[in-house]
């Protein structure tokens, strides 16, 4: 089903052909309120930054646990829940069609453990999980969450695509920088919601695009370096080069590396949503 879809629409739409809706988790403000008319040929940079950062959504995944019965027992009738864990991060919208909006998030935010140890029940083993887009972690009104649910999910690159029934806002004004062609030095900005808490966007530069050489791990293999401060959270959210006035699309971003964010590529995303 996500096959059909998105193996037209995907790349499409990340270099600007998707069609725009309506929506958002958070706002962005005004980067730039006034610049002096001599300026005015660079706003549409600034533009473009906060037209995607329109794209950039917050997760929030619950796996919910129940108490593992040795083999063979009868479960009690109710199979009460004794227990959930909570895992968030960001995503980004990059495509829609008459159905769905598909977004992009790091592996690692959407997976959950089938078995969990929990300190009070001992073993307790998964009853369900429940995937939505909400405001930020403080966030207690259910009422305007959006449920999603995962449409791909490729764990040894690190990078998953969710869908919703709803309509969000699929920005299009980026292109899709061939990963190759990437450069130590260049400008990058990575958007998400670090600690769970805002939307940030945060600038820097690509400070590596080999990695680990001789590092025979799928992901290592089409991984690059940013030297921005990302925190949990951040997880999922959209890497972007700038070059002139462009925003390209770099990647998504997936660890912490002491001050410096590791992102995965679009030579790993390509060879899937191609």
């Amino acid at each position: 089903m996500f096959k059909r879809h998105v193996k037209a629409a995907t790349l499409a739409a990340l270099v600007g052909l998707s069609t725009a809706a309506t929506g958002g988790c958070g706002s962005t403000g005004r980067i730039i309120k006034s610049l002096p008319k001599s300026s005015q040929p660079q706003l549409s940079q600034y533009d473009a930054l906060e037209d995607v950062m329109k794209s950039v959504y917050c997760v929030k995944v619950v796996a919910e646990y129940v108490i593992m019965h040795p083999s063979g027992s009868e479960p009690p009738s109710d199979n009460k829940v004794v227990g959930s864990v909570v895992q968030m991060g960001s995503a980004f919208a990059f495509s829609s069609d008459n159905e769905y909006t598909y977004l992009i998030t790091a592996s690692h935010v959407v997976e959950t453990d089938e078995v969990y140890v929990d300190p009070l029940y001992g073993v307790t083993k998964r009853k369900s999980v429940s995937m939505k887009l909400v405001d930020n972690k403080l966030d207690e009104n259910e009422q305007d969450d959006v449920p999603v649910e995962v449409s791909l999910n490729v764990a040894d690159r690190d990078f998953a695509v969710l869908r919703t029934k709803s309509k969000l806002y699929v920005s299009h004004k980026y292109e899709v920088a061939d990963q190759k062609s990437l450069k130590v030095g260049e400008q990058a900005f990575t958007a998400g919601y670090p600690l769970s808490l805002m939307k940030v966007l945060s600038s820097g530069t690509i400070a590596n695009t080999t990695v680990t050489p001789n590092k025979t791990n799928p992901e290592v293999g089409c991984m690059f370096v940013v030297d921005v401060d990302v925190m949990a959270g951040s997880s999922g959210g959209p890497l972007f080069v700038r070059r002139g006035d462009k925003l390209y699309f770099a990647g998504i971003v997936t660890k912490h590396l002491a001050f410096m964010a590791a992102a995965v590529g679009t030579a790993c995303i390509e060879d899937y949503l191609s």
